[in-house]
């Protein structure tokens, strides 16, 4: 009979300690089973209370809606013991806040500015200034947000100090919600901003002021001359949409500028403020410029000039680039008659790569 060699018999598990580890597994699967249990049952209660909070803010934000001001007395919405026992929670608040928000938004005359009302009845402009006071960003911004959309004006210093703030989201947030508040006024900050003006932020601006009754300040071609180059360019910007023509020399001006892009803006700028001296100030400026600011001043003689640019036009077609060359191919047709002609009878005007150019400029023309 085969025996087993000794040490073998030590391999086989002792039953106390396979009873200890099934007791273990066991006790670790109650305790998760009865952590998912508390957890869904949390889940659950939170879920029925939040369902219960939205049922008191609709009360409440549609008596504020249909809210009808008496004569001769306060504005004072009525609320509902449920709900003015809720407004103790912070949670509660700012869910409040957050529902505000979204109906401000939605509505407009006096459903708004009832809204606001019952914003500031609440005085729950104190929660978001607390935000204000936050060192955390997202904090501040939202706090800003907040006192932007429900027309918080007498906020306005305090956020007027964050329209320079190192954060750059702090300092959009601010810098549009000084515009919601006040219109072309608000932009006054552009007299103390140091730091650049973000493409997206500069669009966000035009935007809200295209959306804003009033005019430009008197004084903004002081900005013209910013030290701030984004802020050179949102100026030009403003000078454009608002066809400010009387600021025509300031702008000229800025094709001088030593930051090319603000250089770029101008030549944009002159295109829609344009004078009968403005293809000579463009002409005279065009040697000095880089390529993208040369291609945008022939792009602007096609639109805005005459049979008098002919020959400046001409003599571009004999650069070397030719991107510069069908931009002037492409002006000359534009300017007809005259244009054209000067076009069919330039002396090379049938050797390569001049005779592709000039036919792609007719083409794109006849389209």
């Amino acid at each position: 009979m085969l025996q087993l060699p000794l040490h073998v018999s030590t391999l086989v598990p002792n039953p106390h300690y396979l009873l200890l580890a099934m007791a273990v597994v066991v006790g670790t699967l109650s305790l998760i089973i009865a952590f998912m249990l508390i957890y869904l049952l949390w889940k659950n209660q939170q879920g029925r209370k939040q369902k219960e909070w939205q049922q008191q803010l609709a009360v409440a934000l549609q008596r504020a809606i249909y809210f009808e001001t008496p004569e001769n007395s306060p504005p004072v919405i009525p609320l509902t013991f449920r709900t003015i026992r809720l407004l103790k929670k912070p949670a509660f608040r700012q869910l409040m806040i957050d529902e505000l928000l979204q109906a401000k938004k939605a509505f407009t005359g006096t459903a708004a500015d009832n809204l606001v009302t019952l914003f500031h009845q609440l005085r729950l402009d104190e929660l978001s200034l607390q935000k204000l006071r936050s060192r955390k960003w997202h904090l501040k911004a939202r706090g800003i947000q907040e006192l932007a959309v429900m027309h918080q004006q007498q906020h306005t210093k305090r956020i007027y100090r964050l329209t320079n703030a190192h954060h750059e989201l702090v300092r959009m947030e601010a810098q549009s919600a000084i515009v919601q508040l006040h219109g072309f006024e608000g932009l006054r900050f552009l007299d103390i901003v140091d730091h650049p003006i973000s493409e997206w932020q500069q669009i966000k601006l035009l935007r809200l002021l295209s959306r804003t009754p009033g005019a430009l300040p008197e004084n903004t071609d002081r900005w013209l001359s910013s030290p701030n180059d984004s802020v050179v360019i949102f100026a030009l910007k403003l000078v454009a949409e608002h066809q400010q023509q009387l600021l025509h020399g300031q702008v000229a001006t800025c094709l001088d500028h030593p930051h090319p892009l603000v250089r770029l803006q101008a030549v944009r700028c002159l295109k829609d403020i344009y004078t009968d001296d403005t293809s000579a100030v463009l002409e005279k400026a065009y040697d000095a410029q880089t390529l993208a600011c040369k291609l945008a001043i022939l792009e602007t003689l096609g639109h805005i000039g005459s049979e008098n640019n002919c020959i400046f036009l001409s003599q571009q077609l004999v650069h070397p680039d030719n991107s510069l060359k069908l931009a002037a191919a492409r002006a000359l047709v534009k300017t007809g008659g005259k244009g054209l002609q000067c076009l069919q009878e330039y002396p090379q005007a049938y050797m390569y790569p001049l005779n592709e150019i000039i036919q792609q400029a007719k083409t794109e023309h006849t389209v």
